[in-house]
C-alpha cells in the first residue's frame, strides 16, 4: 500500500480490531502451531488481558479508543474503563515523550518545499503536506530540538516511501523493480564506472525524481552525521529494497505470500 493510499485509507472497522485481538490472544503453545482459522473474538471481557490496556490509577488518560485515531492524533484521547460504547476493544498507547506542534509544523514545512523543488510527487505535494512527515519526525526524535537534523531524518523517511510509492505501488510494472532498485541503489552508494560513462550515468540519475531525493537525502545526511552513521542507514534502505524486490516477485507470481 502506497504512502498516499494509507494516508486516505479508512479507518478500520470491527472486525479488523477482532482479527488483531484474536492474534495477539494465540501466543501461547508450541513454535509453528498457530490455528488454520482464526475465529472472531467475544465480547470485551473475552480478550486477552495484553489487549485491555493499563488499569489502575491513573491510567484512563492513556486509552485511545479504535477507530478515533487520525495521522495527528498523537496524544491519546481519555475512554471509559469499559471501552467503547459498541464494546470494541480499547487500543493502549502512550503519550508522546514531547509535542511541539510549531517544530513539527516548520519541518514539515521546509520537507514540502524541498519535495517540491527536486520535483517528487509533482502534483501531489498537497497531499505529501497532510501527511506530514514533518510532525511525525518531530515525535520520533523526542530529544531534538535541531530542525535542521529532524528534516533530514524527514528528508530520509520520505525519500525511502517515495521509493515503495514510483517502484512498487501506484501501478507501477513489478517486472523492471529489480533493475530499478538496483539503479537506485548508487543514487546513495555511488558507483564509480569508466570517466567515460559518467554523463550517461549522472543522467540516468537525475532523470528520475526518486534517485534525486534518494541522494539529496544522503547528501544532507552526510553534514549531520559520520561516516558509521550514514553506513549504517545506507545498509538499512539495502535491506529495504531487498523486502521490494520480494514484494515484486509476489506480485509477478500473482500470488498473496503465507503469514510466517
Amino acid at each position: 500500500m502506497s504512502l498516499l493510499s494509507r494516508m486516505t485509507a479508512r479507518a478500520a472497522d470491527h472486525d479488523v480490531a477482532r482479527l488483531v485481538a484474536t492474534l495477539l490472544t494465540h501466543h501461547h503453545g508450541v513454535r509453528n502451531t498457530a490455528p488454520r482459522a482464526l475465529p472472531h473474538t467475544g465480547p470485551r471481557s473475552s480478550v486477552h488481558p495484553a489487549l485491555r490496556g493499563p488499569t489502575g490509577l491513573g491510567t484512563s488518560a492513556a486509552r485511545v479508543a479504535v477507530g478515533r485515531a487520525t495521522p495527528d492524533a498523537s496524544v491519546p484521547e481519555s475512554a471509559g474503563a469499559s471501552g467503547t460504547e459498541d464494546g470494541v476493544p480499547e487500543l493502549y498507547c502512550p503519550p508522546p515523550v514531547r509535542d511541539d506542534p510549531k517544530l513539527g509544523e516548520h519541518v514539515n514545512d521546509r520537507l514540502v518545499d524541498w519535495a517540491e523543488e527536486i520535483g517528487l510527487y509533482a502534483g501531489r505535494i498537497e497531499h505529501i503536506r497532510a501527511v506530514n512527515v514533518g510532525r511525525m519526525m518531530m515525535l520520533a526524535h523526542p530529544y531534538s530540538d535541531d530542525a535542521d537534523r529532524l528534516l533530514v531524518a524527514a528528508k530520509c523517511a520520505l525519500a525511502e516511501w517515495a521509493t515503495d510509492d514510483y517502484y512498487c505501488d501506484d501501478g507501477a510494472l513489478p517486472e523492471p523493480l529489480g533493475a530499478r532498485l538496483g539503479i537506485a541503489y548508487t543514487a546513495f552508494d555511488p558507483a564509480h564506472p569508466p570517466v567515460r560513462y559518467l554523463p550517461e550515468q549522472e543522467k540516468v540519475l537525475c532523470d528520475d525524481p526518486v534517485r534525486v531525493a534518494l541522494r539529496s537525502a544522503f547528501e544532507h545526511l552526510a553534514r549531520a552525521a559520520d561516516g558509521p552513521q550514514v553506513a549504517r542507514l545506507r545498509q538499512e534502505v539495502a535491506a529495504l529494497f531487498v523486502a521490494y524486490t520480494h514484494e515484486g516477485t509476489w506480485r509477478v507470481q500473482e500470488r498473496m505470500p503465507t503469514v510466517w
